[in-house]
C-alpha cells in the first residue's frame, strides 16, 4: 500500500486538471507499471488488495488523470479470487 501512496496525490492532480507535463506523465506511468508487476508477483492479503482497488475505482470512474490503461491493469492486479473479481465487475 506505501508503493501505492506515494503515487495517489500526483495522481490526484492528474484526475483535477486532466492531464499534466509529458514528462511527468511518463514518469507516473512507469511508475505504476511498476507497481503492477510488484502487485502480480505479491501475496498481498485481501484486505490490502480490495483497500487498493477502493481507491482506484474512483480514478477509473473519472477517467480524467490519463492513466486508463494503467489504472484498469492495476485494478485486475488486485484479484486473486473469483469474488475479487465480482466486485471488480
Amino acid at each position: 500500500m506505501a508503493l501505492w501512496n506515494e503515487l495517489y496525490s500526483e495522481l490526484e492532480d492528474f484526475d483535477e486538471c486532466g492531464g499534466g507535463y509529458y514528462h511527468r506523465e511518463n514518469d507516473l506511468i512507469e511508475q505504476l507499471e511498476e507497481r503492477i508487476k510488484k502487485l502480480q508477483n505479491s501475496s498481498a492479503e485481501e484486505k490490502v488488495r480490495r483497500g487498493l482497488l477502493e481507491e482506484v475505482m474512483p480514478f477509473i470512474i473519472s477517467s480524467n488523470a490519463g492513466f486508463d490503461d494503467q489504472l484498469y491493469e492495476l485494478a485486475e492486479a488486485t484479484c486473486s479470487s473469483d469474488e475479487d473479481w465480482r466486485n471488480l465487475a
